[in-house]
């Protein structure tokens, strides 16, 4: 199943713990998925200062049950900036001569004890079918393994492993990923 990973600073992953941030502003929006979808959050490293045991690390999820367009050339309303705990000079800011905004709606967030780590996420490759080194198309080190009547990775044969389907670097905003 397609999900979405998204990339967050403390700061915002903070108040949406809090329930005061219930809409992310981003440039971009998912084109191939339906609301609503899944967001899993990873909170990114600071570029400074100390860091926790949550940073760099997916720390929760929310569902997207909504996507709204913000015209910037428009009156962009209050509500909006409370909601998305931006003042409308970030908006202009962050948009960087961009004209529309999207407005990700946050609910049902779940934020865990125990971060994961990116690596127990795997990256969408489009194919329901494909599972971690199931297919030469994802993987150079394929072959096939004749006792078990299956094609299979030299470097992990189960797959769980796998360096090529796993995540390995944060999303830079945000990027699909596989949750089956």
């Amino acid at each position: 199943m397609k999900a979405v990973l998204i990339s967050i600073r403390l700061k915002y992953v903070s108040l949406i713990r809090s329930g005061k941030k219930t809409i992310e502003i981003r440039k971009t929006k998912p084109a191939n998925i339906n609301v609503p979808f899944k967001c899993y959050i990873y909170q990114t490293l600071p570029k400074y200062g100390d860091i926790n045991n949550f940073d760099g690390k997916v720390v929760g999820e929310f569902i997207c049950n909504k996507i709204e367009q913000i015209d910037l050339q428009s009156a962009v309303n209050y509500n909006l900036c409370k909601k998305s705990c931006l003042s409308y000079s970030d908006l202009i800011e962050y948009a960087k001569n961009k004209i529309n905004l999207y407005g990700w709606c946050i609910t049902d967030v779940k934020m865990y004890d125990t971060p994961k780590r990116l690596d127990e996420f795997y990256k969408w490759t489009g194919d329901k079918d494909i599972r971690p080194c199931q297919n030469s198309k994802h993987c150079n080190e394929e072959y096939y393994d004749y006792s078990e009547d299956v094609r299979a990775c030299r470097i992990d044969f189960d797959g769980d492993n796998c360096p090529f389907l796993r995540v390995q670097r944060p999303p830079q905003s945000w990027q699909y990923i596989d949750i089956n």
